[in-house]
This record gives structure tokens, sequence and C-alpha cells, in this order.
């Protein structure tokens, strides 16, 4: 990949301009690589797809779905023949509604999904059921007590989930789930970058601590055991 070709800020066109200019959001694509290796991947809420080329870089096949027509239009340019990526693909599909009957995924990953539907346990409910047996599904949500304490919250949350409400909406479509906080550290490579001129920090700097404390702007949530109903 031509690493000098660049997208927008918001639709980067290769790994390294993610992981500096979307520092905090491509850490979580990282994390689920560790868990994507020869896996069948729904990356719900896909956005432009850089998270999703990162996971089709081990998965078997990687489906990419979002609501928004231009950010699947940016997404495009993750299948270009020159970028080998011929397990990936994007379509547009509402997270509510489900997949082709007998469609399952061995990892589902949904970043800063939730807090965008009117109906997050709906949602939840559709990953549960087209999770194969045995699988994994990684849901972040932005700590909402902090939003309401900080007053940072964006207008398109619809919901601002609290360190209990997150784990009850979880419990009712899976078995079993491990609570992590997506924390900023600020270690050697973090202050040489700042030294450096880098203004934004880097996924890198992140890491994710047992727990769901209160301090950090994410948490996240590893699910297995789906709730059939």
């Amino acid at each position: 990949m031509d690493n000098n070709v660049l997208g927008t800020s918001i639709c980067p066109k290769d790994f390294d301009t993610a992981a500096r200019q979307h520092g905090r959001f491509f850490a979580r694509y990282r994390l689920a690589g560790n868990h994507a290796a020869g896996k069948n991947v729904l990356d719900a809420a896909c956005g432009s797809g850089f998270g999703s080329a990162w996971l089709a870089r081990s998965a078997r096949s990687v489906l990419g779905v979002d609501l928004d027509e231009t950010m699947l239009a940016e997404a495009a340019h993750w299948m270009l023949p020159e970028l080998a990526l011929a397990n990936l693909r994007f379509q547009k599909h509402d997270l509510a509604e489900p997949f082709a009957p007998g469609t399952r995924f061995d990892l589902i990953v949904s970043f800063e999904t939730l807090e965008h539907v009117r109906d997050p346990a709906a949602v939840l409910a559709n990953f549960a059921a087209h999770l194969a047996p045995g699988g994994l599904a990684i849901i972040s949500i932005p700590n909402g007590s902090k939003e309401l304490r900080d007053g940072d919250w964006e207008p398109s949350h619809h919901v601002h989930f609290s360190a209990e409400d997150f784990p009850r909406l979880v419990a009712a479509s899976f078995g079993h789930a491990e609570y992590y906080s997506e924390i900023l550290h600020r270690g050697l490579r973090h202050y040489l970058r700042k030294l450096c001129g880098g203004g934004r920090h880097h996924a890198d700097d992140y890491r994710f601590l047992p727990g769901l404390d209160e301090r950090a702007k994410t948490w996240v949530a590893l699910c297995r055991g789906a709730i059939m109903k």
C-alpha cells in the first residue's frame, strides 16, 4: 500500500494515517485483530472501512455494513485490486434487521454504535442471533456517565450508558462478557511524538485495562455465549 496516498481525516486511505488520525478508534480494531485470524467477521457500522480492511489482513472474510452511503462509497477504496483484499466486501444494512437466514459470523465487532441507535437491545439481540457457536462479539461504547458529567456528548447520541447500564444491556443477549476500559497511556513514545509535532494521540498510546473505569472515555465488552430468543 502506498502510504503517501492519504484520504481525509474522516476517511484515511492507509493504516499509518488511521493510527495517527484515529488513534483511539483504530486501537480497538487492533484489539479485534487479535481475534480475527481465519474467522468470518462482521464489522457493524464500518464507516469508511479502514477497520474492516485491517481485520481482513488475517480474517477468512470480512463484511462491513453501514447505513451511510457516503461512507460506504469511501470504503470501496479498500477493495481496489492493488490492495489485495479479496476477502473484504461492504454493503448497506440496518443493524436491527436480520441478515439472510443461516448467516453466522465467528467475530462481530461494533465500535461506538449502540449510543447512536434508538433500540440498542434490538441491535445486540440481532448480533447474538447471527453469532456462530463459540463466536465472539466485541462491542465498545462511550462512557455515558463521563459524557454527561463533562458535558461533551454528541447530539447524535440517543443513549448515555453508565457502568451499570452497559453490563445489564449485554447480559440480555450474551451469557458471558469481559469488560475493559480504553485508557490513554502517556509513555515515552507518546512524548517523543509530541516533541516531533504530533498533535493527535496515536493508536500505540492506548491500553485496554480490565474493568469499567469511570475515568475512561470508552468501554469495551468481549461477549460470548449468545442467548438465543
